[in-house]
């Protein structure tokens, strides 16, 4: 009886594990996949961080307009190098108000332009069939990250038309002076919104240590 009983079961056991399988092979296949993505997706942020954040450092000090939480800012996010000149000035207990100011003076002596470059998320923008594979609150920023870059680029086309502008023959110095504004405020502006975007990968990357997505 006991041996019949064994048979059964085992019978009913193969059976079984025939039928689940594939949905357990499956299941394993889905998360492997998820597990993949993620990483390319990090990895993209990431890299779009490393050439988004030091934007302002090239910016800001042009117009006089680096400040104090800008510079700290900097410091932790950008991935510029400090071992230079800076660091030896932060060295010489000047001060961070001292450094902003010769930051400021040197950017203002140079009277130069930063000629923009635009932003991809070539990754990214290779698998958005398969975002429905992660989180779906992860998927909202990662789609929000796009719509800003998006909005970045076209900046960049705005600050490089009204640069054109300034090239055309027969402009006035009063259209000069304009332009020159409007390349200023461009330029801050697109400054200002790369460390907007780079603080919106700051919040995905920080959740990626639990894989909590949840967060605001």
């Amino acid at each position: 009886m006991n041996e019949i009983f064994t048979q059964f079961f085992y019978i009913i056991l193969g059976w079984s594990l025939g039928i689940l399988s594939p949905f357990i092979i499956k299941k394993i296949s889905e998360r492997r996949e998820k597990r993949n993505l993620e990483n390319i997706i990090f990895n993209d942020l990431k890299d779009l961080k490393k050439r988004l954040a030091p934007l302002s450092f090239k910016v800001l000090p042009k117009y006089g307009k680096m400040d104090k939480e800008t510079f700290e800012w900097l410091r932790n996010n950008s991935g510029i190098d400090f071992e230079g000149g800076i660091k030896k000035l932060l060295d010489s207990n000047i001060g961070i108000e001292k450094i902003i100011e010769i930051l400021n003076q040197r950017g203002l002596q140079e009277n130069t332009l930063v000629y923009f470059k635009k932003m991809h998320l070539f990754a990214i923008d290779s698998h958005l069939i398969n975002l429905s594979l992660i989180d779906s609150v992860l998927m909202e920023k990662i789609l929000e990250i796009r719509f800003h870059v998006s909005a970045f680029n076209e900046d960049i086309d705005s600050f490089r038309d009204h640069l054109k502008m300034t090239f055309q023959p027969g402009v006035t110095d009063i259209n000069n002076e304009i332009l020159s504004k409007e390349l200023k405020n461009k330029s801050l502006y697109i400054a200002k919104k790369s460390i907007y975007i780079s603080d919106k990968i700051n919040n995905i990357l920080k959740n990626t240590k639990n894989r909590d997505f949840t967060g605001a």
